[in-house]
């Protein structure tokens, strides 16, 4: 199954405080990428992003979110929704 994340940058955290934190952010998506459980993710605008993943259920994606450094640090926090691709597109 599929599940999109908005991830959300909480208020009163400055770009300094993320900016400590994403390097080992983007370290741990490489890591979700290279296991096939993050297909795609992004920034959007200046207060979050955005994944696109891949999980058994929403209990699973929640538990792999759960251990981003950027959420275990409580600098961010996250929705999960099902995502229903309509072209399943190998890259």
């Amino acid at each position: 199954m599929y599940f999109m994340t908005i991830n959300k940058i909480h208020q009163g955290v400055g770009p300094e405080e993320i900016g400590k934190v994403i390097p080992q952010h983007i370290q741990w998506i490489k890591e979700q990428i290279s296991k096939g459980t993050i297909v795609q993710a992004g920034k959007w605008g200046d207060s979050g992003g955005m994944l696109i993943m891949k999980a058994n259920n929403i209990t699973e994606a929640e538990g792999i979110l759960s251990e981003d450094p950027l959420v275990k640090s409580g600098l961010i926090s996250f929705g999960v929704e099902r995502f229903y691709p309509i072209v399943e597109i190998t890259l």
